[in-house]
């Protein structure tokens, strides 16, 4: 009971604070900035052939994966200390949309690649994951057009 009533207290300051669309954006922000971190210290080949070689190679070297992740969790985290003062978000849920609409993409070029070089380029599954990331992408889309604010919080807008 007593934890209960504090995660209470917690969430009701929190969504005084920030709203829930505020709230929302640091829930995201953590497991991207995390996850960007993952893409930076462990190389893959994700979107390539196994092994070197193959015009699919240049998604796979480099940082940039994990920098466009960790750039849309800090977006998230600026955006939501922003709209306190601008009752604007969309910075923040434009960069929480951005790296999961790129890495189902990308996975969709590797499986559509693989397809047409008939299994010389590309990854066969690839589809799997493209489809991950860009239900996951249409899903941020629809919470920022659709989620309001508690009715009771600062940034409740036109309630």
């Amino acid at each position: 009971m007593g934890v209960r009533s504090g995660l209470g207290r917690l969430e009701r300051y929190l969504i005084c604070r920030f709203g829930t669309r505020g709230v929302l954006l640091w829930h995201i922000s953590v497991p991207w900035i995390i996850l960007g971190m993952g893409f930076l210290l462990i190389p893959m080949e994700r979107f390539s052939r196994p092994g070197p070689g193959g015009p699919l190679e240049f998604l796979d070297r480099g940082p940039w994966i994990g920098f466009l992740w960790i750039g849309g969790g800090i977006c998230a985290v600026v955006s939501s200390f922003l709209r306190v003062k601008t009752h604007d978000d969309s910075l923040g849920y434009n960069g929480v949309s951005i790296p999961p609409f790129v890495m189902g993409t990308c996975y969709f070029w590797s499986w559509i690649s693989n397809r047409v070089t008939g299994g010389e380029l590309g990854r066969p599954n690839s589809w799997i994951a493209s489809l991950l990331y860009l239900s996951l992408a249409m899903l941020l889309v629809f919470l920022a057009r659709n989620l309001k604010d508690e009715p009771g919080s600062p940034e409740a807008w036109g309630d």
